[in-house]
């Protein structure tokens, strides 16, 4: 059973409204971020509707799910069976928990790419509470594979250099925005690549948003 069916049904069997945080564990998924991101798939094609309210498993006041009672239309696709398929420190799961994490302290997202289809642009566009906008990177870890000759280490010094290619880019295009950094974690690679580079983020500064699989984000701002 695909991700979108499994928390469809324990919705349905739960008959109330119930968290990210509670039901990815009831519909036996690997994570929140993965409970996230299906719940927006699922809102996308109607089948249930996601909103402020309180959760029936853990009584706190948070986004709820709720069946729609409307079906799931057409087998996912092949891009949404990868997706549904990806770990917690994929790339757009990283991106989902920021987005999610913000909108709870009270920031505005204004746009999001696509990164199942590697859409080109600023990744997480957002207004923090202040009303100072936003240009956010969003980068994963990447994931041990057999058929991959790169070591995850390798590639993901890689990725943290693309990242500070964008803050260059950013500060470039645009020098009243503020920048930002969103990268899973901890990894001891992106913790030890960031101290080095610690200096660019005091010439070109940008905040660091260090996401965990818990869904908690830990912002590192410029000395």
């Amino acid at each position: 059973m695909a991700a979108r069916e499994k928390m469809l049904a324990a919705l349905i069997a739960a008959d109330s409204p119930v968290c990210d945080d509670c039901i990815w564990e009831l519909a036996g998924l690997s994570s929140r971020q993965r409970a996230y991101q299906t719940g927006q798939q699922l809102q996308a094609v109607g089948a249930l509707s996601r909103g402020d309210g309180t959760c029936a498993v853990c009584a706190k006041y948070k986004t709820v799910s709720r069946p729609t009672g409307q079906p799931i239309p057409a087998p996912a696709t092949t891009m949404e069976t990868d997706v549904a398929d990806r770990p917690w420190h994929w790339e757009g799961n990283v991106q989902a928990a920021l987005v999610e994490s913000l909108s709870a302290e009270g920031w505005s997202i204004l746009n999001t790419a696509n990164t199942a289809t590697k859409e080109a642009g600023v990744d997480v566009i957002a207004r923090d509470p202040a009303g100072a906008e936003w240009w956010i990177s969003v980068k994963g870890y990447p994931e041990e594979r057999a058929t991959k000759a790169t070591r995850p280490a390798v590639q993901a010094r890689h990725w943290f250099s693309h990242a500070m290619f964008d803050v260059a880019m950013y500060r470039t295009e645009r020098a009243d925005v503020r920048i930002g950094v969103a990268i899973p974690g901890p990894y001891i690679t992106y913790e030890r690549l960031f101290e080095k580079s610690r200096w660019l983020q005091r010439t070109a500064p940008y905040t660091l948003f260090t996401v965990h699989q818990s869904g908690r984000v830990v912002a590192t701002a410029s000395e």
